[in-house]
C-alpha cells in the first residue's frame, strides 16, 4: 500500500538476513580483519566507494585504551603526566 502511494519504503531485515544480502555482500558491507587477541572480527565497510582511490583496512581497531598515550601526548602532556594519570586510574 505504501509503495503504491508513492513513499519508498522496503521490507525490514534482521542482522542475520541484513549481511547474507547479495547487495550487501556485493557493495562489501561486511569486511574481515585478523585482530591479534580477537582472532578474525567482522566490521562494517566503508559506505562511500572511490574508484581512484579505494579505501582499504590499515590495521585493525586497538584495544580499549590502547592509544591514550599518543593521544595525550598530542594533547601535550608530559611522559611524567601520563604516568600520574595511570596510576590514578584516568588513562
Amino acid at each position: 500500500m505504501l509503495n503504491a502511494a508513492g513513499v519508498p519504503c522496503g521490507r525490514v531485515m534482521g542482522l542475520s538476513e541484513v549481511f547474507a544480502d547479495p547487495q550487501v555482500i556485493d557493495q562489501e558491507m561486511v569486511l574481515t580483519q585478523e585482530h591479534p587477541g580477537h582472532g578474525e572480527v567482522k566490521m562494517l565497510g566503508f559506505p562511500v566507494k572511490f574508484e581512484g582511490a579505494p579505501c582499504r583496512l590499515r590495521r585493525p581497531a586497538p584495544e580499549v585504551g590502547g592509544d591514550s598515550d599518543a593521544v595525550l601526548r598530542e594533547l601535550g602532556y608530559s611522559a611524567e603526566e601520563i604516568t600520574k594519570l595511570r596510576a590514578a586510574g584516568i588513562a
